[in-house]
């Protein structure tokens, strides 16, 4: 199987996971949205003085939010003191209304309701009043200006960029928008677990398969769902960890069985060469899902098992039932060809003879001149190696397996050469 595939694979499982835990966070220049966003504005407004602020939302549910502001009087630059606060907000009236407590400095407000407007522009509250215990007891009307050109990128929009980057292979800017929304949660809630997520994908591109376990384990005590032990025990498979794998699968098909989870614990007995279990996990998997999408690939899971047993004719039949169910019989040779480079014995010649027969079928895929690649540098036959891992690149010019690989072919070819 081309790493490539691993990794979609694990794509499409968080994508799964994104969906279930991801609440939705809109503009708040939206009407329908909550306001406000967790961030940090300046503001500046007056009542019975004039004064400056710094209003930080830390929180923001289906319609509360909570903070704290840290007040100053203007000129002077006086401070008054940490409020905390906590709101809700209506977001077809725009009214928003703040009750604020705990505040630090001591004489001053005790306790404040403050009841505002959201502006159409969606900067501004307007028409405020305030009412409440404490002092100083004159204050009247009031309104604050936000100062949006300040506010500081908040956990959503991290959480979105460092998707958007992990989808467009640009790790390190994913790891690095990821870890900032991890720092805006203290690592705690649903969003942090979507953030550890991602950054633990990102690290999988890196192939720094540690990283990327200690982050997908932090977002499974987050959130200790069967889908996410499956996708642990996929980062596992591509660590080439196999016992951590099955013991994921094992929790996972506890909890809660889905598609692909028999077929990912076969494919980790098959490389750990528990050729019995391998076969009867395939087939527990094309029995309970026989119209799923990956069925082909349980056929070929056991192929390869029956194999490894011996059992050349089973092999054969369970193969030509993986071509028969898969249209692209190209994937079902690749996928078996990276297994023969990678995990059964190191068959070399068998992987390059499959990866042929899915360039043949299809001579424009750069994924199966990347297999063949690996087989080729595999074997030592590094002029093979280097020109279908440029013939690849050429392909797709940025395919991070036919990079590494050829950085790799020439290292080990230089090697030879002393």
């Amino acid at each position: 199987m081309n790493k490539k595939t691993g990794i979609i694979l694990l794509l499409a499982l968080f994508a799964l996971f994104a969906a279930c835990t991801r609440k939705h966070t809109a503009s708040p220049h939206s009407q329908d949205t909550v306001f406000p966003r967790v961030g940090q504005w300046k503001i500046e407004g007056e009542d019975s003085k004039r004064w400056t602020g710094n209003l930080v939302i830390n929180g923001v549910g289906d319609k509360e939010f909570v903070g704290y502001i840290d007040w100053y009087y203007s000129p002077s630059g006086e401070y008054v003191g940490k409020e905390e606060f906590r709101g809700v907000y209506d977001a077809k009236s725009r009214k928003a209304v703040m009750t604020g407590y705990n505040v630090t400095a001591p004489n001053k407000l005790a306790l404040g309701v403050y009841q505002a407007y959201l502006a159409e522009n969606g900067n501004d509250f307007v028409s405020g009043i305030w009412g409440g215990e404490g002092t100083p007891p004159d204050f009247g009307g009031w309104s604050a200006k936000f100062q949006t050109a300040e506010l500081t990128p908040d956990v959503r929009e991290y959480i979105d960029r460092a998707s958007s980057s992990f989808q467009d292979d640009k790790f390190d800017d994913a790891v690095k928008d990821a870890s900032e929304a991890i720092k805006l949660t203290d690592g705690a809630g649903e969003e942090a677990a979507e953030a550890f997520a991602i950054r633990a994908l990102a690290y999988l591109g890196k192939r720094d398969y540690g990283r990327a376990i200690e982050d997908f384990t932090a977002t499974i005590r987050i959130i200790p769902d069967a889908k996410l032990y499956a996708v642990r025990g996929a980062i596992y498979i591509e660590n080439e960890n196999y016992d951590k794998a099955i013991e994921d699968f094992n929790t996972a098909i506890k909890m809660e069985l889905d598609a692909g989870m028999y077929l990912e614990r076969a494919k980790a007995y098959l490389f750990k060469k528990d050729n019995d279990r391998a076969v009867e996990d395939a087939a527990n998997e094309i029995r309970l899902y026989p119209d799923g999408n990956n069925v082909w690939e349980a056929y070929l899971v056991r192929s390869d098992a029956h194999r490894e047993k011996g059992n050349n004719d089973q092999a054969e039949e369970d193969f030509s039932a993986a071509l028969n169910e898969e249209s692209d019989h190209a994937k079902v040779y690749n996928s078996r060809a990276w297994t023969y480079a990678h995990y059964l014995k190191k068959d070399f010649d068998r992987a390059i003879a499959d990866a042929s027969n899915a360039i043949k079928i299809e001579p424009d895929a750069a994924a199966y001149y990347d297999t063949r690649g690996w087989a080729y540098l595999g074997k030592g036959d590094y002029n093979s190696a280097m020109e279908d891992f440029s013939k690849a690149l050429e392909l797709d010019p940025d395919l991070p397996e036919s990079k590494d690989g050829l950085e790799k072919t020439k290292a080990a070819r230089a090697a030879a050469a002393k």
